[in-house]
């Protein structure tokens, strides 16, 4: 039953998801064969990533700190950052996040997580091939 008068429910808070998971049962190709690191920041997303799959943007997308993830640079590649902090905005829902963007502690203060991309599978032990190997040796 309804109260007339009395105040509304405070919003839910958000909490940060877990990584690697923001979209349940999305298909995920396989890495190609070739030596796995761990994406530093600064790093480029390796060339075979594409966009909606390995790497996807969305407005609801929340992170960790410390979580991996990638970002649009000014030059206009997208490269591997880490976030750092998080900031609740007033609406008490949503998330301001600062990044590392580079080895040198370069940071991205205040984006918005349609600014960020989410990792779409666990690269902390499936690690990221930068440089694919290539077992085709000639024509056959």
């Amino acid at each position: 039953p309804v109260v007339r008068g009395a105040p509304p429910p405070p919003p839910p808070k958000a909490v940060p998801t877990v990584r690697g998971s923001a979209v349940v049962g999305q298909f995920i190709p396989p890495q190609p064969k070739g030596e796995r690191v761990y994406p530093a920041p600064g790093i480029p997303v390796p060339s075979y990533w594409v966009e909606g799959s390995q790497y996807l943007s969305n407005k609801k997308n929340e992170f960790e700190i410390g979580e991996p993830v990638a970002i649009y640079r000014s030059e206009g590649s997208v490269k591997f950052a880490t976030i750092l902090t998080y900031k609740i905005n007033n609406d008490q829902a949503s998330y301001r996040y600062d990044l590392q963007v580079d080895a040198a502690g370069s940071r991205y203060e205040d984006r918005y997580p349609d600014s960020i991309f989410k990792i779409m599978y666990d690269i902390e032990t499936e690690g990221v091939v930068l440089r694919e190997e290539t077992t085709t040796k000639g024509w056959f």
